[in-house]
């Protein structure tokens, strides 16, 4: 009867939710936690809890992962969490992390990440944080990444791309400039896409072709943004 039908769907459904956890489990635990740092800290009840942790280095290795590794200051405050962070990806899979082989991948890069996260006001009014490296020759979902380079910052609402650069074998990305709650003088951006066919291996059931040149800015305040788009193409196809 429809019943025994429903239950059937239902204890199917259990077992593959249960072997994905169980898939996801397996991986975890076949990657080895390293870590190496120095805990102080503070407290009295006329002041807030302050503590350090001073990561000489954190690593996450494993077969299915790769390579992720950290290293610097945690400050933790009354009202924020400071950190100021080297980090190095080595051969590391993002669809390990984030669970979705459409961006099966081994990155490689070195970034350097500086902030401040806020507790008790709105997060895009007190956060602070600067990103600033290289990423070396990598691949991610079927793209050859040649170089790419990071140098960004915001601070008191303004985001700041100093510069922004990934080159691939068939796809170059660039982005430069300033946008904030006020208006600023925006962000430029180009894509030169050669092939897009490398779009298609980050989306299900879509195949792309021809070659698409992208020209624009991003303009307004965050609330309301202008996106400015010039676009040229040829031989596009789905």
């Amino acid at each position: 009867d429809a019943s025994s039908i429903l239950e059937m769907f239902e204890t199917k459904e259990a077992t593959e939710e249960n072997e994905e956890l169980e898939e996801q489990v397996n991986a975890i635990l076949d990657a080895n936690i390293n870590a190496a740092l120095n805990i102080t800290g503070s407290w009295n009840k006329n002041q807030n809890l302050e503590a350090l942790f001073d990561l000489s280095r954190f690593s996450l290795i494993g077969s299915d992962v790769g390579e992720l590794t950290l290293s610097g200051p945690i400050r933790l405050k009354g009202s924020s969490v400071d950190y100021d962070l080297d980090t190095n990806f080595i051969k590391t899979d993002l669809a390990f992390l984030l669970k979705d082989d459409n961006f099966k991948s081994s990155i490689n890069s070195k970034l350097k990440l500086i902030g401040s996260i806020p507790f008790e006001v709105d997060f895009l009014d007190g956060f602070e944080g600067s990103v600033d490296g290289n990423i070396l020759a990598s691949t991610i979902s079927g793209l050859s990444i040649k170089e790419g380079k990071v140098h960004a910052n915001y601070s008191q609402g303004l985001l700041n791309i100093k510069s922004f650069l990934i080159d691939s074998d068939s796809a170059t990305f660039k982005a430069s400039g300033s946008i904030n709650q006020e208006g600023s003088k925006g962000i430029n951006y180009s894509a030169d896409i050669d092939d897009l066919g490398v779009l298609s291996n980050f989306m299900d059931d879509v195949d792309l072709k021809g070659f698409l040149k992208i020209k624009g800015s991003v303009k307004g305040d965050f609330a309301r943004p202008k996106i400015v788009l010039t676009a040229n193409g040829s031989d596009i196809t789905d």
